[in-house]
Parts: C-alpha cells; sequence; structure tokens
C-alpha cells in the first residue's frame, strides 16, 4: 500500500517517518478485520497516482474520484466525507466563492482539484503547489490570491505554522467523498475492502477512529448568548458615552468582526462534522405532524432520502415516510407528548420509491420569535445493520440445519451399515438357492423377486451411506464445469422431449475439493428433482459461477427450474431426510438431504429458493481450492 507521505490528518509521516493518519489507522483497521496482509511504502501523491494507474502498487487508503480517473482506476464505498473550503489572506476583499474568477489560485499538484481544473475548464489561473501545506505556506507568503484545500487540512496547518494571516471564506466549496483506490481490474480487493469498512462501522472502530483524528480540529465555538452578551456590553457603553472615542469604535468593530468569523467558523465545523456522519440525516420542521413543513435537511439527510435540499425545503414532513410506517404508526413521526421526545424504528421512503428500516429520535426545540414548536428529527439508517441481523440469522440457522443433518447422518449411516451385512447374507443365500429350485417356477419367480428387492435394498442402502458420509470416498481438486460435462448426454436422455435443459459453464471455473462421484451425484440429483417439478413443457437451467462471498471465493452450481415451485414450508423441509412431496413409488426423500450432506462434507453450503408458480432455484456453494503451480 503506497501512502502519500505529505497529506495530513489524513495521510503522512509520523516524527519518526512511520506512515500514519486517519486513512492509514482505518485501513489498518479494515485489513485486520478481513485478515488483509500489506506492506506500507511512502511516496508523494504524484508518484503513487503514476505507480496506481500502471499498476505497480495495489492500494492507496484515501483519494477522490473524478471522471477521469475512474478510466483507469477502481474506488471503494466512501471512507468519510470531506469539506474542501478556499482560504486567503486576511486582507483580500474576496467573500464569496463568485470573487475569484480570475484570480490566481493554489492547489495541490496532480490532485483532485488540478485533475478537475483540466476536466472542466475553471475560470481561474491554476498554480500547482507540491502538496496543501506548501499551497497553504505560499498564500500566507502572498504567491497567490487564494488556496484550495480540506477545511480541516488547513485548520491543521495554520495550528502547525502558527498562521495568522488567513482565513477561510467560510462558504464550503463542495463536498467530496474519500475513497479506497485501486488499479484498475482490481474487484476481489476493492470487494475485501468495501467488506471490512461495513464490519467497522457495525463494530464501532470507525466513529472511534474518527473522533481520534478529528476531535482534536474542533476547539469549542462561542455560544451564541455569548456573543449577543459581549455585542449588548458594547453597545451599552457606546450608547452611555454618546459616541465616546474613536479608537474605541474601531475596537469594537474588530473585536465585534473577531468573534462573528469565530462564530461563522465554529457553525461550519458543526456543518462539516454533520455532514460526515455517513448514516446519519437532521431533519427539522415547523411542527409535529405530516402536514409540517420541513425548515432543514442536512446533508445525510440528503444521501439517506435521495432529496436535495431545495426539493424538501417548504414541502409536507409526510413525503419522507413510507405508507406502512403512516398506517401503523398514524400520522406523525414524533411523538405529541408535552416534552416533545420520542425514539423509535420506522419505515422511511427514498425520493426513488425506496423505503428503508431507520432509528428515529425526535425532539422538540425551543421556541423562538421566529418559528414555534419546531421538532428536529436524528434519523439512523439501519439498512446495514438489518441486513446484518438478517445474515446472523441465516446463518444461525444453516449450522442448526448442518447440525442436525449431521446427527440425522451418522444414525442413518450407522443402520444401514448394520442393514447392510443382514442384507448380504439374505442376498447370498437367495443366490444360493437359485441353483437348487430346479424346474419349480413359480419358486423360481419368488425368488427373482426376492433378489430384485434386495437390489433395491441395496442401493437403498448405498443412499444411506452416501448420506451419511460412510462410503469410499476419494476427495480431489474437481469443478462443477467436469461434472456437468461428465453427465450432460445422460441428463439430455432422461429428460422427456417438452422439456430443454440449458448448460451455461462459466470460463475458468474454479476448483474445489471433492469426490468427483459425488459432485457428478450432486448435479443428478438436483436435474432429476427439477425434471419432476415440470408438468409439460418445461426449461431447465444448469449454470456454474465463480463468485466471492463474504470475500470468500466459492464455486457455484446453479440449477433453476419453472416448475410449479414450492411453498414457504416445503422450503423449510426440503433438505430433511425422507421428506418428499413425490408418491412413495417414485421417491425415498434422500436426493435434496444428500446434496445437503455432500456440500456440508465438503464445507459448503446450498441455498433454495421458491415460490408456488414462479419455479425452483438450487444453489450449491463449495470453497475454492488453490492448486500450486496451476
Amino acid at each position: 500500500m503506497a501512502v502519500d507521505e505529505a497529506y495530513p490528518p489524513h495521510q503522512f509521516l509520523d516524527p519518526h517517518g512511520q506512515p500514519t493518519g486517519f486513512d492509514v489507522d482505518l485501513f489498518r483497521a479494515v485489513a485486520e478485520a478481513v485478515g488483509l496482509r500489506y506492506v506500507l511504502e511512502a511516496s508523494p501523491w504524484p508518484e503513487i497516482r503514476q505507480r496506481l494507474e500502471a499498476g505497480d502498487t495495489d492500494l492507496n487508503p484515501g483519494a477522490m474520484r473524478t471522471v477521469g480517473r475512474e478510466r483507469l482506476l477502481d474506488f471503494s464505498t466512501s471512507i468519510a466525507t470531506l469539506q474542501y473550503a478556499v482560504f486567503v489572506r486576511n486582507e483580500s476583499t474576496d467573500h464569496v466563492l463568485s470573487d475569484l474568477e480570475g484570480k490566481r489560485i493554489l492547489v495541490n499538484r496532480s490532485g483532485y482539484h488540478d485533475d478537475l481544473a483540466h476536466e472542466e475548464h475553471f475560470p481561474v489561473e491554476i498554480v500547482p503547489a507540491d502538496g496543501h501545506e506548501e499551497a497553504l505556506l505560499r498564500l500566507a507568503a502572498g504567491e497567490a490570491d487564494a488556496a484550495v484545500l480540506l477545511h480541516t487540512q488547513g485548520l491543521y496547518f495554520m495550528r502547525k505554522h502558527g498562521l495568522e494571516n488567513v482565513r477561510s471564506l467560510g462558504e464550503p466549496l463542495h463536498s467530496v467523498e474519500l475513497r479506497f483506490v485501486v488499479p484498475e481490474g482490481h474487484d476481489d480487493l476493492i470487494a475485501l475492502l468495501n467488506e471490512g469498512l461495513a464490519r467497522v462501522r457495525r463494530d464501532g472502530t470507525y466513529d472511534r477512529l474518527y473522533d481520534e483524528w478529528f476531535g482534536v480540529l474542533k476547539p469549542p465555538g462561542i455560544p451564541l448568548t455569548q456573543v449577543l452578551w459581549a455585542l449588548g456590553a458594547a453597545l451599552l457603553a457606546v450608547l452611555v458615552i454618546g459616541g465616546g472615542s474613536a479608537l474605541w469604535s474601531r475596537s469594537l468593530q474588530r473585536e465585534v468582526k473577531r468573534r462573528t468569523q469565530e462564530l461563522f467558523e465554529s457553525d461550519a465545523r458543526l456543518r462539516a462534522t454533520l455532514a460526515a456522519a455517513q448514516d446519519v440525516g437532521f431533519v427539522v420542521t415547523e411542527a409535529p405532524g405530516d402536514e409540517a413543513e420541513i425548515l432543514e435537511f442536512s446533508e445525510g439527510a440528503e444521501r439517506l432520502f435521495a432529496f436535495s435540499r431545495e426539493e424538501v425545503l417548504g414541502q409536507r414532513a409526510g413525503i419522507l415516510r413510507s405508507r406502512g410506517d403512516i398506517e401503523r404508526h398514524g400520522s406523525s413521526l414524533g411523538d405529541k407528548d408535552p416534552e416533545g421526545r420520542r425514539t423509535r424504528e420506522a419505515q422511511l421512503m427514498r425520493k426513488t420509491g425506496e423505503s428503508f428500516p431507520a432509528f428515529v429520535v425526535s425532539t422538540r426545540l425551543p421556541e423562538d420569535g421566529e418559528h414555534g414548536s419546531r421538532l428536529l428529527y436524528v434519523v439512523i439508517d439501519l439498512t446495514e445493520r438489518v441486513r446484518a441481523q438478517e445474515e446472523r440469522d441465516r446463518l444461525r440457522a444453516r449450522v442448526h440445519r448442518s447440525e442436525t443433518m449431521q446427527a440425522l447422518g451418522r444414525l442413518a449411516g450407522g443402520v444401514a451399515h448394520d442393514f447392510n451385512n443382514v442384507l448380504t447374507v439374505v442376498m447370498g443365500a437367495a443366490s444360493e438357492l437359485r441353483g437348487e429350485l430346479g424346474d419349480r417356477p413359480h419358486a423360481r419367480r419368488a425368488l427373482e423377486q426376492i433378489l430384485e428387492s434386495g437390489r433395491s435394498a441395496a442401493d437403498l442402502v448405498r443412499q444411506l451411506l452416501d448420506f451419511g458420509r460412510r462410503g469410499d470416498l476419494s476427495p480431489q481438486p474437481t469443478t462443477w464445469n467436469e461434472a456437468v460435462a461428465s453427465l450432460e448426454a445422460l441428463l439430455a436422455r432422461l429428460l422427456p422431449s417438452p422439456v430443454r435443459m440449458e448448460v451455461r459453464p462459466v470460463q475458468g471455473a474454479w476448483r474445489f475439493r471433492m469426490d468427483p462421484a459425488q459432485a457428478k451425484q450432486v448435479v443428478m440429483n438436483l436435474v432429476l428433482n427439477a425434471r419432476d417439478a415440470i408438468e409439460g413443457p418445461g426449461r431447465i437451467e444448469v449454470k456454474t459461477e465463480n463468485r466471492l462471498v463474504d470475500g470468500r471465493p466459492v464455486a457455484v452450481l446453479v440449477i433453476r427450474d419453472d416448475g410449479r415451485g414450492m411453498d414457504e414450508e416445503t422450503v423449510d423441509h426440503a433438505f430433511e431426510p425422507f421428506f418428499t412431496t413425490k408418491e412413495p413409488e417414485h421417491g425415498t426423500g434422500l436426493g435434496l438431504a444428500t446434496v445437503h450432506s455432500i456440500a456440508d462434507a465438503a464445507g459448503g453450503w446450498v441455498e433454495v429458493e421458491s415460490a408456488i408458480g414462479d419455479g425452483t432455484v438450487f444453489r450449491v456453494f463449495v470453497p475454492r481450492v488453490e492448486i500450486r503451480g496451476a
């Protein structure tokens, strides 16, 4: 991993020359969460970018995405939302962004705004600097009219160098998403990084690191009451002395200007903090109830609801709630008690019409002369948490089913083994009798029935032994493609003419460890099961895939049919031994149980999706095995 040596507080070298910063510490936590091994190197950003585009380094832990960069690089999900600001010298007459047109602006060489300037042709003169720190120092020395850098970086460098002659315009330039960046085509690495990010957000590591690195850049702002008190006292003094001294007047003006600027910057820091809250939104309405007008809408709320601030200000609050939530909880997201406080889970609605789970804290704001009983809603997106809980429940059910199947397998294997010993004696004795019956046709027919029933019983014993995994197995590297190809002609003959089978093998199928005969048995059982589910014309799709599941490479067999499907109760029992919906003479109920047992023995699992009238999909997942020298 290549780290920018001069991009504090995100990436830089500590006094001992070791890489540090928020981005670096976050990457370390992500790597630990997914078991990723790495080596850190430090370089200037232009060199890192060249190496990333050439594929000579695997990762940088924090960069912004642009159209030009996306042609050669791939990016993770967001690791932080950052506010860019424009810094000028104190004597500058520039007060808003439009004042900078035609001015000389310092930006980081080969950095985000250097790229944007070339892509979008800004109406300013771009002055490249070797890093954001140099940009701010050169601005302070009078070498340009302004410098563009992260607001947090500006505060960091001003404190580090004691710069008192520069200030930010206050108005944020824009927000950007910081992301892990890798060379194009590293999909496996991006998947691992995104999985790790989700884990460190869920376990609180992300919040702890964010507070450690950016909390020190947020000195407490001056309370509004203190500022008003200072202004009131100063105004009273002016009135008492009837105009007083011009020197005092100028001093008062400077003090008011300084305190106002400090308050503005404190508010800007608060807004930047709220903007950085990825899964939290803040909404203010004029009163309780869905008909109340929306007065404020934070950047976090924009991300959660997919509405822009301009779209919702002045709209009724009910547009943020789903129909189901309104039906269950009435016409107000907030509470109606005198204190106006409430916490509950809700189903809210995005602009797209998609509903999402959220935890909502509502509280009544103090009344003032302009507004009445306003309500503040803090909205926390629970989508990832609900998805994680569903995944935990699914894994818990899979473990329970696996343990049950293992217990039944041991029982079935033991019974089959003992029964096989008895059956061997019966079949042996019957075979000996065959030569002694002579010309006794009725007895010979009865004996043939005994032998035929014995052979059927032997087949059942074999299935039981396979289910109990007591047969003679030779696990070795194989692929689903090989199993399907070896059976394709046979399966085509076993299907009735109105049923079509389509085979779609993946290129470069991943290998896994399993007895090849068992791999074929899995394919055979699932295809025949699909055949029996189709009444009349139909289609069976046999597909193989390579997938990453939770960052883990697995080989997947997919069998899809458009048959009658199964209801929820049947799906729940589908893998149980001897459970079948077929007539007694058409099935033993061991086919799917055997598939589950074989997959489980190989360290894999089976998933099924089905609904009445919509057909059925079985997916068999088996961990990939690496072949040395392959």
